[in-house]
């Protein structure tokens, strides 16, 4: 957050001309492979009943995901519970972007009871 008036406006010019970077460490369901680097999936921003949703679909908003794998887990006592942490670079700025991109292939965040597979 920019401390002046100054400093704000070129805070916003460096996140609108993609030089600013952002990261974000997440706990994911599941064991990432080092592999996935990289999520390019369009997304809608959906109006869904009780809440507001995005989701990957053909019709949405370029975006793009990147990914570093950087451990695998397991819970004490849990071994079928398996976790990854994840590094996140993202591109684009959708709306929910990272935790609809982590569901759509699969390892949704932790603790994400509105992007988690209805059990």
């Amino acid at each position: 957050v920019g401390k002046t008036f100054v400093g704000f406006h070129y805070l916003a010019w460096q996140l609108n001309t993609g030089r600013l970077d952002r990261e974000y460490v997440v706990v994911v369901h599941g064991w990432v492979q080092p592999s996935l680097r990289l999520i390019d999936a369009r997304i809608l921003h959906v109006h869904a009943q009780g809440g507001k949703e995005s989701q990957v679909a053909e019709h949405g908003k370029p975006a793009q995901t990147r990914l570093t794998t950087v451990g695998h887990y397991t819970l004490l006592g849990h071994p079928e519970e398996q976790l990854s942490m994840v590094v996140i670079q993202i591109r684009t700025g959708r709306r929910h972007q990272i935790r609809a991109h982590l569901a759509h292939v699969g390892h949704p965040a932790v603790t994400d009871g509105k992007y988690m597979a209805r059990e």
